[in-house]
């Protein structure tokens, strides 16, 4: 399973950059999101850059996810949708309406995603159905599954909370500044 790091630059209007350690076909390749707002670049191992996705539904793309087919899952902040982009590049919209500030996939292929607006971590099954799997938390924008099939989120609380496969939610840690996204 794929790890999501995101860093935060420091500027009035912060850059984020997103990297997507990729498994499978694009094993060992990296994926960003860089501040130009509508395109998606890959990295070979070696530091090749290429342009993997762009186009006006990706505006301001702030998450990434790959499912085990090798589907790249891209929120974005503009248009506030899920965007799924198969391994042909072929993009459509996954779901709306939402403001999904992370994402991330479960071993079982449902999708996770934090959206930031409703305090809420919705779950989309494999079929697409979405439920509410977490609610009442302060502004998620940072989610990771470990092997066990914990997700961690971390929020604008300074905690980062553990949810079992259940949904049972505990404290994992608190801190003394605001993390930005949990890493497994």
């Amino acid at each position: 399973m794929p790890n999501v790091y995101r860093y935060r630059g420091h500027r009035w209007m912060s850059l984020l950059l997103l990297l997507t350690l990729c498994s499978g076909a694009l094993a060992q390749n990296l994926f960003e999101t860089g501040p130009d707002g509508t395109f998606i670049y890959e990295f070979t191992p070696r530091g090749v850059r290429s342009t993997f996705a762009s186009g006006t539904a990706l505006v301001y793309p702030i998450s990434l996810a790959f499912d085990k087919s090798g589907n790249l899952f891209v929120g974005t902040t503009v248009g506030n949708k899920i965007i799924e982009i198969t391994p042909s590049k072929v993009q459509s919209t996954f779901a709306s309406g939402l403001h999904p500030a992370a994402l991330a996939f479960d071993s079982m292929g449902n999708l996770f995603e934090a959206d930031a607006a409703s305090g809420n971590i919705f779950k989309f099954s494999t079929n697409g159905v979405q439920s509410t799997f977490a609610s009442g938390l302060n502004q998620p924008e940072g989610l990771a599954f470990n092997n066990a099939g914990y997700l961690f989120e971390s929020d604008g609380s300074s905690t980062i909370y553990e949810f079992a496969p259940d949904g049972t939610k505990s404290t994992f840690v608190s801190l003394s500044f605001r993390p930005v996204s949990p890493v497994t």
